[in-house]
């Protein structure tokens, strides 16, 4: 699992050309059904470009979701131990959900759309921050997703 920079390709002729400026990375889902992995996302590789504005992330399943997912962002400072938690407005994170959720990228609502065909959200930087590692990831469906993948591509906003 890591991100990929398209640089350039040379066809068949000699001719070469060149796509920069944009990452993508394939994710792996995972069996949430009947607890598995419960709360555990499916998550990239660090974003490893750096970040001067915001990026338009976009996602492609392979398949249709089997239930509702959380697109979600995660902060580190040393790669390790993670911030999964986002609050803005708030000193407690409440069953009312009292202030702002900044780890929360997405919401993707499988009755609202075909999710296979892909769809797209725009990271933030002034909302969602930027740390030295910053990572996207998908949470618990309660289904079995094991057997589908997730493409994000990120497209900078230079």
């Amino acid at each position: 699992m890591a991100w990929e920079r398209i640089h350039r390709t040379v066809g068949g002729n000699g001719q070469v050309t060149v796509n920069t400026g944009y990452l993508t990375e394939t994710v792996q889902l995972l069996d949430w059904s009947g607890g598995a992995n419960n709360g555990v996302l499916a998550y990239t590789s660090p974003i490893n470009i750096p970040i001067k504005g915001d990026i338009t992330v976009l996602v492609k399943l392979s398949s249709a979701l089997a239930g509702d997912c959380e697109v979600r962002l995660e902060h580190s400072v040393d790669g390790t131990n993670w911030f999964v938690e986002g609050q803005q407005n708030t000193t407690a994170v409440t069953s009312a959900g009292a202030g702002t959720e900044l780890a929360k990228l997405a919401f993707i609502d499988r009755s609202a759309f075909d999710e296979e065909d892909g769809w797209w959200t725009v990271f933030d930087i002034d909302t969602h921050g930027f740390s030295p590692y910053t990572r996207i990831g998908f949470l618990d469906t309660n289904g079995n997703e094991s057997g589908k993948t997730a493409t994000v591509t990120l497209y900078p906003q230079f």
